[in-house]
């Protein structure tokens, strides 16, 4: 009993968000299942990638009830179902129906349900276009973020490096002007950001927006190492040290204004786009969408119903049995499909990741080299 009652108190938090207004509101500002990248596939940095990394085969894709009204099976019982109780569903209509409403069906078949199926299609229209732009506009924010997070890892290697084929050992240690611990702040912040793509919620990003930016800490690292380093290397008395690259790959002219303004650049336009990303991640169709989409498949069934039991066909009429199954499964199967793209990060039709995999992964490797596996993959485990 206990078990059941605690699989029935799941089922009715699952249903919830989808009639409740309040609970569906939590839901979306929380975004507990938020993932933009495979958290899993991100930890082989150190490893050459391969497309098992970017793409998830549909043998792992998980089946769960977010994810069961897609399969065959369901369909196929959902079909029989609706096939099996059609005639008991026609007698019980006609017992139900008095003399008069048995005369004359033509009020309700030919004014009452032309405008519901316009209601309907409508509704339909406006339903499948608002989510799938939210879904395209999601996924296009988020890869074009990823991709900017990218470049700021490289934009930022070339300054604090001079080659970028340069191991981390001659890049770093080689140079007296270079501290690691400060390049390891520069790029911890990079690091962080791809892991918050990965695994963190919505709720847990803009925490570290307000309290903790990710960027500001950013710049003032990198503000604080270019500054050290060209005070190290004024100290050293070395006029000619600005004129070429310096041993371990460093190079003074790298610390230009201009390359640092291209920087703050690249960190004003991602601002600018997770401010947008996590806008678009709370603009899901309220519950009362889906209950008027519900109320008008339930209306047009009624008037099937209605239309059959005032006839004089028989109960068991195969083609109208197939007809019924056949709407019935339509109507549930387009709003489970609703309900799917209304929540881009879980079920069937979700964004697709194989591009912000790609571009994470390639931060990941590039910070990697920097400042050595080890420290990335303490980061990682740390879930830095």
């Amino acid at each position: 009993a206990t078990r059941l009652a605690k699989r029935l108190v799941t089922e009715v938090r699952t249903i919830a968000p989808f009639v409740d207004e309040m609970t569906a509101k939590e839901e979306t500002q929380n975004r507990k299942q938020r993932i933009y990248a495979n958290a899993t596939k991100l930890r082989h940095f150190a490893l050459p990638t391969t497309k098992d990394e970017l793409f998830t085969p549909a043998s792992d894709v998980k089946q769960d009830r977010y994810t069961v009204w897609i399969s065959a099976p369901f369909r196929a019982t959902v079909l029989a179902s609706a096939y099996a109780a059609y005639p008991s569903i026609i007698a019980a209509a006609r017992t139900l129906l008095t003399d008069t409403m048995r005369d004359d069906a033509a009020p309700l078949t030919g004014n009452f349900l032309p405008a519901v199926s316009l209601l309907y299609g409508a509704w339909l229209s406006i339903t499948f276009s608002v989510l799938e732009e939210r879904v395209a506009s999601l996924q296009r924010t988020a890869t074009e973020e990823s991709a900017l997070l990218t470049a700021l890892c490289r934009r930022t290697a070339l300054i604090v490096t001079h080659d970028l084929e340069l191991t981390s050992e001659s890049r770093l240690l080689a140079h007296e002007a270079v501290d690691r611990e400060d390049v390891e702040c520069v790029f911890a912040p990079i690091f962080e950001q791809t892991t918050t793509l990965a695994s963190r919620s919505r709720e847990e990003e803009i925490l570290l927006v307000a309290n903790d930016c990710v960027y500001r800490r950013f710049e003032v690292a990198l503000r604080q190492l270019v500054a050290r380093t060209t005070t190290t290397t004024a100290q050293c008395g070395d006029p000619g040290a600005a004129a070429g690259p310096a041993p371990g790959g460093l190079s003074q002219t790298s610390f230009r204004p201009s390359q640092l303004d291209g920087v703050s650049d690249l960190v004003d336009k991602l601002v600018v786009l997770r401010a947008a990303r996590l806008s678009k991640e709370t603009r899901a169709l309220p519950p009362a969408h889906f209950v008027i989409l519900s109320v008008f498949s339930f209306q047009l069934l009624l008037c099937f119903i209605y239309a059959v039991a005032t006839s004089a066909t028989p109960v068991d009429d195969p083609i109208l049995r197939v007809a019924f199954s056949f709407f019935f499964s339509v109507y549930l199967l387009v709003f489970n499909f609703a309900l799917d793209l209304n929540d881009p990060f879980r079920g069937n039709y979700q964004i697709r990741r194989s591009a912000i995999n790609g571009n994470l992964l390639a931060t990941r490797r590039l910070v990697a080299s920097i400042v050595g596996d080890d420290v990335a993959t303490r980061w990682d485990r740390d879930g830095v």
